[in-house]
């Protein structure tokens, strides 16, 4: 798919993601509307699993739950999205690994991590040293803690 618009209030579905310890997620959009609905997968409650990235007053704010709690991961860009200009937004969800005493992973543990990044920035920049270096905040990092996987 390349380019799709949509009148107000419409949407297109497709599968579900089926991977739910790791993916990587980017898209492009450009709009003037302050606030919508970019992505959903999941339920259409928030008592399970989901994930939803939303423009929010102009700004990008990512919502994931695993089940039992529910975190909000919100970048920030001057100006916000809003502006009619192409954005890209990369979304990356892992669970963080056991590492055994080998230093070795075990697999998956309770911890849940997502990485949102907007347009051409430095992530590990932004997420490390982003407060130190002014608005440099183009990332945004999100953890959940909790039994479920």
């Amino acid at each position: 798919m390349s380019t799709r618009s949509f009148p107000p209030r419409s949407f297109i579905t497709f599968r579900g993601l089926r991977q739910r310890f790791h993916f990587t997620l980017g898209l492009t959009f450009a709009t003037q509307e302050r606030d919508g609905l970019l992505l959903y997968n999941g339920r259409f409650n928030e008592r399970h699993d989901f994930v939803a990235l939303e423009i929010v007053d102009e700004q990008l704010q990512l919502t994931f739950s695993a089940g039992e709690t529910t975190t909000t991961v919100s970048p920030f860009v001057p100006g916000g999205v809003s502006d009619g200009q192409w954005h890209r937004v990369q979304l990356h969800y892992y669970n963080k690994p056991v590492v055994g005493h080998s230093g070795v992973p075990q697999g998956p543990s309770e911890q849940k991590v997502a990485v949102v990044t907007v347009d051409d920035c430095d992530t590990a920049m932004a997420l490390r040293f982003g407060p130190l270096l002014g608005n440099y905040s183009c990332a945004a990092q999100g953890t959940q803690t909790g039994s479920k996987k």
